[in-house]
């Protein structure tokens, strides 16, 4: 069974499995032991009781690493719950609770704290605090609680179930690797349903997209592969699932955990989170050179000028969505869209834009452009201008030709009419 510090487990309100993948040892009631439960009221008042366990069981012995010590916690609060009501559990004196419960953590009334096995001894003092709170000025710990030893499935803390990442300082958009793994370090095996996350909680992180790879694994995870001599697991069994993923702001993200829900020893459907992982998303380096360039120096006006937009990528870093628009100085016409669009530019790749100018008259015009990269936190950067002549042009010797006959046609036409 997964080391069960309840503040951790979310408890769902149905079974989801059909089989119980534990066996019971052996299981006695407090009343059992010879120990009945207490009770405390007030506003904020605390009452502690300790109870004496003997476990036969000692460290280094096979039996050891394969029984879990669970106590099974039975409470009720009155007149209702409040989330700052407390129960803690301590052992051997330790000033460090090994649960710290309230409420939420309290299924139809019972919360299941795994005793650590590190911390146990021959004759055990497990201590048991109840705090009210000014919601809950009762509570009560009732005498039908159960300690008993279990072999179970064992997701330990900290290394049960993990995600790990490729690369913690992905770049805007860079894609890395998330990695979703779950041990089981008990002596049974269990049914589970692994998730990368919450489905409900998906709409919290839009910015976070799943490029490809699996998001899930359902199915039975075994018993630890192997052990010592003294039982002691050396090799949990493991199951895992990678997808790829990137984000798409430069921001410090937690990443939502990911879920396993399985049945514990008791029936109950438990769900529970793995670590948080902190990806801390940074701002590609940017270090584009756009530039124009034309094969005319001069152009006559009204002529049109096909010119050319060249972009490279001098950093060393995939730049994704930028947008690029053209500026046109006072007068000069350009023909086609004034906005463009660069998907994608590799590390020293080259993009290229054609587009056409022309004036309606004479002078010196400037052509420049501005690139705005949409996922970097609105970065801008402009390009060198390109200065641009247009020419008015000289009149046509034909044309002039063609005049004067239309000229001299008239003149004679003009002088037949008046003979």
């Amino acid at each position: 069974m997964k080391k069960s510090y309840v503040t951790l487990c979310i408890v769902a309100l149905f079974v989801l499995f059909s089989g119980v993948s534990a066996e019971v040892i052996i299981e006695s009631e407090l009343s059992e032991l010879g120990y009945s439960g207490f009770g405390v009221k007030g506003e904020l008042e605390e009452k502690c009781v300790n109870y004496i366990l003997d476990y036969p069981l000692i460290e280094g012995t096979p039996e050891f690493n394969l029984q879990y010590v669970i106590f099974s916690i039975h409470a009720e609060f009155l007149p209702q719950e409040d989330r700052f009501a407390e129960v803690n559990v301590f052992l051997n004196g330790d000033v460090n609770a090994v649960a710290e419960l309230n409420p939420t953590a309290f299924l139809g009334g019972w919360a299941r704290v795994e005793l650590p096995k590190k911390k146990l001894r021959a004759s055990n003092t497990v201590r048991v605090c109840a705090k009210t709170s000014k919601e809950t000025n009762e509570i009560t710990i009732l005498g039908d609680s159960i300690i008993g030893r279990y072999r179970t499935l064992d997701f330990p803390k900290d290394v049960g179930l993990t995600v790990v990442v490729s690369n913690r300082m992905p770049t805007v958009n860079e894609r890395f690797i998330v990695t979703v793994t779950l041990r089981n370090y008990g002596s049974e095996a269990a049914d589970v349903s692994l998730r990368y996350r919450r489905p409900n909680l998906d709409e919290r992180t839009s910015e976070f997209e799943i490029v490809s790879g699996e998001t899930s694994w359902d199915g039975t995870i075994g018993a630890c592969k192997v052990r010592d001599e003294n039982s002691f697991c050396e090799m949990p069994a493991e199951v895992s699932f990678a997808y790829v993923a990137k984000i798409a702001r430069a921001v410090q993200f937690t990443m939502l955990p990911a879920i396993v829900e399985y049945e514990n020893v008791f029936g109950e459907t438990v769900l529970r989170e793995s670590n948080r992982v902190v990806v801390d998303v940074q701002v590609p380096e940017i270090s584009v050179n756009p530039f124009f360039a034309t094969e005319r120096e001069k152009t006559i006006v009204g002529e049109v000028n096909p010119i050319r937009l060249v972009v490279k990528n001098q950093g060393q870093d995939r730049l994704e969505n930028i947008d690029v628009f053209f500026e046109p100085g006072e007068g000069l016409l350009v023909f086609g869209e004034e906005k463009r669009r660069i998907t994608t530019i590799m590390p020293g790749e080259v993009v290229q834009f054609d587009v056409n100018v022309t004036a309606e008259h004479a002078g010196n015009y400037k052509m420049g452009c501005k690139l705005q990269y949409i996922d970097y936190n609105a970065v801008e950067s402009d390009c060198r201008e390109l200065e641009l002549e247009f020419e008015q042009g000289a009149v046509d010797t034909m044309i002039i030709g063609g005049v004067v006959l239309v000229l001299i046609a008239i003149l004679v036409y003009g002088y037949i009419q008046l003979k």
